[in-house]
């Protein structure tokens, strides 16, 4: 056995170990299915399928112009995961020639004697080869046994804890990639072309290790191609078809494919876009503008053209819609104001209602806002408010306040994409975003101020006072400031050691998490969308009075400073009810608000007593 012949053994049992992989998390989506009778007419099943075969697949190259490349058999794997086979062929012709299998062509139906065996859907990268596996038709037909769910969504595990605004782990959106662009030779699900328009270079640039992750290949486009085009293109097998996410103002649109057209029904990709289920995306024709060849990825580059109908499902061995009828989608509004201007610019677009990929397009279509006033990587300072629209729940309203440099375009649009993703992948319940609105206020250059430091009037003072607070800030390039205040010690506060906290929001978030972190962990949908209620601006300073005497969560309500005598009677009075204790209890609490970001904190211990002068 030669180098070249193990390096294949290595690749085919790598790419084996990813589809059990796959298989996993797909989970037991084609249990108690019961698959339709197959025509053995029209299609080839795998049992009749030998290396050495020849057939041809179809695609669209250019234009709207369904062209056919050649296919030759290598072999059959059998059983790579739960009733699942791969064709693994050889292809050349066309643009393939130079450019290698093409982001773009997955679900590209394959015909051996004029019968189809199934759809171009995997690869490898950096193969010096155009090898590619191709999906079984029959095992792509089976997704036609899913019926279309209400909900459209798979069952969700959500997160058993949720973050407050500082927690860095929370700012992005999950990914669990189907496909990447590692350099490791693995075969992995084709790429999948996705046409921006409307966006900067930056933003897609940014976002593209994101994207990435999900097995999409960013590219920036135009707009929809014009007249004839829109009404002559083809939505039949081998024809281009776009998966819409974004639509209006800003666009986006992935590009595939079309396998089987079977009346009103289509089939297409031959491998999960998302994985996500039962799923309500547009679905639409597609113009290919060009083939961009590349050693990496290469991939068709185009746009959507004319709505046909909805894409219904999203599971392992491809996607499926309907033709005819509309999606749902989450309007947005967008304004963006340069600070000293009177008029600013306003976006109006829809975005699908996707679990996963919302929170990413919205966060993107915020941070390409940044480079609308201004460059993307010089200095910025911004103030961001948004509104989440909810069905049957209270609407979120938070803002977000930043000041930086260098990728701040993108570190602006995390508190939005934080919290949706926070909503809609909760473990409750089905959470619909009716509509969200965004208003941007940027100015180019840095304002920020870090506290340095804090003064009382004393140190010692008692229930019922109040006191003067001094608090000392470095501003960005600038000279000192003091910031002074008063605060009222509550009569019926505890005598004792105490502490004064001084922090940015932030930073209070992320304290708050450590003193009751019970807090955060809502049992139901309710407590959740409370706490992502919950704002923690960077414009703002906090400053808030706290003992070490413990207190309790009970149904997220937090009782503070109790006596330990009183811990017994509550928690029998409670049952089984879950309780929290929290490592300390905040008796005071009080927020100043700047024009400009806040960093920094600082503690300075206080002593209460009745008897203090």
């Amino acid at each position: 056995m030669n180098r070249r012949h193990i390096s294949f053994l290595i690749q085919t049992i790598s790419f084996l170990i990813m589809l059990l992989f796959m298989d996993a998390i797909a989970g037991a989506e084609e249990t108690g299915m019961s698959a339709a009778p197959i025509d053995t007419r029209k299609y080839m099943l795998v049992d009749e399928i030998r290396p050495g075969m020849k057939g041809y697949g179809l695609t669209v190259f250019s234009g709207t112009t369904i062209e056919r490349f050649n296919v030759e058999v290598i072999s059959v794997i059998r059983n790579t995961g739960a009733q699942s086979n791969l064709i693994l062929v050889r292809v050349s012709g066309g643009p393939i020639e130079k450019a290698g299998v093409i982001a773009g062509m997955s679900g590209s139906p394959v015909y051996i004697d004029d019968r189809m065996i199934g759809a171009l859907a995997y690869s490898w990268a950096f193969s010096t080869e155009p090898l590619a596996g191709i999906t079984p038709i029959d095992e792509m037909l089976r997704i036609f046994s899913f019926e279309k769910k209400n909900d459209a969504r798979k069952t969700v595990a959500g997160p058993a804890e949720v973050g407050s605004k500082g927690w860095a782990h929370e700012a992005g959106v999950a990914v669990a990639s189907p496909a990447s662009t590692s350099e490791s030779a693995v075969m992995q699900p084709i790429m999948t072309p996705m046409v921006f328009s409307g966006f900067s270079r930056e933003t897609i640039e940014s976002f593209r290790p994101q994207l990435q992750g999900w097995g999409i290949v960013p590219v920036l486009g135009g707009s929809s191609a014009q007249g004839g085009q829109v009404e002559d293109a083809p939505f039949e097998e081998g024809a281009g078809i776009g998966v819409q996410l974004i639509s209006g103002d800003l666009s986006a649109a992935a590009i595939g494919t079309l396998t089987v057209r079977d009346g009103d029904r289509i089939l297409a990709f031959g491998h999960p876009f998302m994985l996500s289920g039962p799923v309500d995306y547009p679905m639409t024709t597609a113009y290919i503008n060009a083939i961009l060849p590349s050693l990496v990825v290469s991939t068709k580059v185009g746009s959507s053209l004319k709505s046909v109908g909805v894409l219904t499902q999203d599971r392992r061995t491809g996607i499926m819609g309907i033709v005819d009828g509309s999606a749902r989608m989450a309007p947005v509004t967008l304004s963006t104001l340069q600070r000293g201007e009177e008029t600013g610019r306003t976006f109006h677009f829809e975005v699908a209602r996707s679990r996963q990929l919302l929170p990413l397009m919205v966060g993107m279509a915020l941070s390409d806002s940044f480079t609308q006033v201004g460059s993307a990587t010089g200095e910025f300072t911004a103030k961001v408010h948004y509104e989440i629209e909810m069905e049957k729940f209270p609407t979120i309203r938070n803002d977000d306040f930043f000041s930086g440099a260098g990728g701040f375009p993108v570190l602006s649009s995390l508190g939005l994409v934080r919290d949706l993703s926070t909503l809609l992948n909760n473990q409750f319940t089905e959470l619909s975003v009716k509509a969200i609105s965004i208003q941007v206020e940027v100015l180019e250059a840095i304002e920020s101020a870090r506290v340095t430091s804090a003064r009382l009037g004393k140190d010692t003072v008692r229930p019922g006072e109040d006191i003067a607070l001094k608090v000392i800030m470095k501003p960005y390039m600038k000279d000192y400031v003091e910031k002074e205040t008063v605060l009222h010690i509550p009569e019926h506060f505890p005598e004792g050691q105490a502490f004064l906290q001084i922090s940015a929001a932030p930073q209070t978030a992320f304290f708050e998490r450590m003193r009751a972190p019970t807090r955060f962990q809502p049992d139901e949908i309710e407590k959740l969308v409370q706490l992502v209620d919950e704002d923690y601006p960077g414009n703002r300073l906090d400053i808030r009075l706290l003992v070490t005497d413990p207190g309790i969560v009970v149904k997220g309500r937090e009782m503070p400073a109790l006596p330990s005598s009183v811990f017994s009677v509550i928690s029998q009075t409670m049952g089984k009810e879950p309780m929290g204790i929290t490592m300390s209890s905040v008796m005071l609490e009080k927020h100043i608000t700047f024009d400009f970001e806040v960093e920094g904190s600082i503690i300075i211990p206080v002593t209460i007593d009745r008897k203090a002068k």
